[in-house]
């Protein structure tokens, strides 16, 4: 038959009923993942985050570096005489008052558990951000400013690489280079670790022991430590001397 009344054709290939019941399944097998997914996205987003714990939520922060009042040869001042090009902005400022070879630097920090839950000071140390050397740092004008003596929980040593040999900065012109990116991080373990209670400050000195004899004469520096809630690191602590 022709025209409007011409019977419809049959397909040429049927399907056979095995595989459309198999599509039926896959389908519904997809449909059952995805909704089991949604569900378990919604108990998850139910449940507190394990990050907010009060085991996990103590947060141990740095909150003041000082040179140690026993040492006549450091204060906290910015540097004087400094070329322009050796200028940095940090939140502390540390400078020799004395040039006095194989000088150790010594601080006295105060770090504080900030969190709602104890933690577990393990380890502290120092992460050198940048160096720069310059030929002749200038001349020490003024008085080194008085300070009171903290009590302290705990005095540790810690002995920086040798940086200047190592980036060889005695080769460098400071003049054309002048600062040095480093990001590198010297630490010690303590022996035995410091328990802090939640709102407990922990008042330590760390002295760099020969701080001249590895490091340039400019040095940005940031205080570290690791605790059992994770890492802390100081603002930026700038310490210049004269060669």
């Amino acid at each position: 038959m022709t025209g409007a009344g011409r019977a419809p054709t049959r397909p040429r290939f049927p399907v056979h009923p095995s595989i459309i019941a198999a599509l039926i399944t896959a389908a519904a097998t997809i449909l059952v993942a995805v909704m089991g997914g949604y569900f378990r996205s919604r108990n998850r987003s139910a449940r507190p985050s394990a990050d907010t714990s009060p085991a996990l939520a103590a947060k141990t922060v740095f909150v003041d570096v000082a040179v140690d009042p026993a040492t006549p040869y450091w204060h906290e001042q910015r540097p004087h005489g400094s070329a322009s090009s050796l200028d940095r902005e940090a939140r502390w400022y540390i400078s020799q008052v004395e040039q006095v070879e194989h000088c150790d630097l010594p601080l006295a920090v105060t770090i504080l558990n900030r969190g709602s839950g104890a933690a577990v000071l393990t380890r502290i140390g120092v992460e050198v951000v940048a160096l720069a050397n310059a030929w002749y740092t200038g001349r020490y004008y003024g008085e080194a400013p008085r300070a009171t003596k903290i009590e302290l929980s705990g005095s540790y040593e810690l002995r920086l690489p040798n940086l200047m040999a190592e980036l060889g900065l005695f080769e460098r012109d400071p003049d054309e280079e002048g600062w040095i990116e480093v990001g590198r991080v010297c630490e010690r373990v303590l022996e035995p670790p410091m328990h802090l209670e939640a709102g407990a400050p922990f008042h330590y000195s760390l002295v760099l022991e020969e701080y001249d004899q590895g490091m340039p004469t400019h040095a940005l520096l940031r205080l570290w430590a690791n605790t059992s809630s994770g890492t802390a690191s100081s603002d930026e602590i700038l310490v210049s001397f004269r060669r």
